[in-house]
């Protein structure tokens, strides 16, 4: 709700004030929402409140030269209304005011569609209306984010985001086609991957520093990323139907060769075993919850990220869960094993074209004796 000044209520349909729902139960999204609907109202009040400025500059002039009250009103009434356009000029339309419409339509998940709300919304905080965008305020934009230390992968995929919610307004002819503010802009190269591996010792340390914690979720969940190299979210939507004695069938996040089978090295059989207990189906990590996004991992990657900053690890930004995965790499080629198996093992697209479609799967004896050449200095 935005309180209307009782001055410009009878030019804004006579109500106290803007009302509307955003539909959403969910706190955190609805708070998002009426951000954009608070920048539209704000706009409209804005556009009215600058025909009353000419209206009493107008008056003000009048009485000065001595003209009688009731004509300096009418004449001011008369400018304003010969000044005022039948309809709101489309380019004092609100950024925001088509966000929500924009989303209903557009594909992805919720949790990217949560990001776009983000992006468009707090751009449009810097741009207030749709005649603001144009190319020279967004490089201007564009630079001002890099040089308050938002990423360059950061900065392009606000870019690629908004690009979308553009294109949607000028379907609608709220916005030139031809403009095209948010191409052709000047970002730096995209800086390289900092994250670093860990030492192998740092991989033990860091479970029993879990089980210190009586975090033992988070332990075996680094037990399964040290023996596998299994991204964060592939081992938290384990199921036990993936695993058997021998093999781990990982369905993938990421790409079509993220959909594979790992085999089970000896010393993760007991995690695995015990994990199962009796159950044949359901969630290996039964426990996890969802979080809004329908994401398992979030919470126990959240609970990662503290263990490694607080004492005694204070581990720096550069050390990530995705680390271990690292770590595991670095093993298996520090132990002879060849770039194309490493990547099959953690599925990964090798860009050759012989490699990914028409070359065989190397046998699955030939990964189990790679695997289990993966070594820590103590058992895990």
């Amino acid at each position: 709700m935005h309180t209307i000044p009782p001055r410009y209520r009878a030019d804004l349909g006579g109500k106290p004030a803007f009302v509307r729902s955003t539909g959403e139960s969910d706190k955190a999204r609805a708070q998002v929402i009426a951000a954009g609907y608070e920048q539209e109202w704000r706009a409209r009040i804005e556009s009215v409140k600058r025909n009353y400025k000419g209206y009493d500059a107008r008056i003000k002039s009048l009485l000065a030269s001595g003209a009688d009250p009731v004509f300096a009103s009418l004449d001011a009434i008369d400018v304003i209304v010969d000044a005022t356009p039948p309809a709101p000029k489309v380019e004092r339309i609100a950024f925001g005011t088509y966000i929500v419409d924009w989303l209903k339509i557009s594909s992805g998940t919720d949790k990217s569609k949560h990001m776009k709300r983000v992006t468009a919304t707090k751009f449009g905080a810097d741009f207030v209306y749709i005649s603001d965008v144009h190319r020279q305020a967004v490089q201007k934009w564009v630079n001002t984010q890099i040089e308050g230390g938002a990423s360059v992968s950061t900065v392009k995929r606000a870019l690629s985001e908004l690009r979308g919610y553009w294109s949607y307004l000028v379907s609608l002819g709220l916005a030139p086609e031809e403009q095209e503010p948010f191409l052709k802009l000047i970002t730096p190269k995209a800086e390289k991957d900092t994250r670093r591996a860990f030492a192998s010792e740092d991989v033990v340390i860091l479970v029993r520093q879990a089980e210190k914690r009586n975090d033992n979720e988070l332990a075996d969940v680094i037990r399964i990323a040290a023996y596998t190299g299994c991204r964060i979210e592939e081992i938290c939507t384990l199921r036990c139907e993936d695993i058997d004695d021998t093999k781990i069938t990982v369905h993938g996040t990421k790409t079509r060769a993220a959909m594979r089978q790992v085999p089970v090295h000896p010393e993760l059989a007991p995690t695995l075993k015990r994990l199962k207990g009796k159950r044949s189906s359901g969630y290996l990590f039964k426990d996890m919850k969802l979080n809004k996004f329908g994401d398992r991992s979030n919470a126990v990657g959240k609970r990662f990220g503290k263990m490694k900053m607080a004492e005694p690890l204070n581990y720096g930004s550069e050390y990530v869960f995705h680390s271990i995965r690292k770590t595991f790499t670095t093993l298996l080629w520090s132990s002879g094993i060849q770039r194309e198996l490493i990547s099959q093992i953690l599925g990964h697209e090798t860009g050759h074209i012989t490699t990914d479609i028409y070359a065989r799967d190397p046998d699955f004896e030939t990964k189990r004796r790679a695997i289990a050449a993966v070594q820590y200095p103590a058992q895990l």
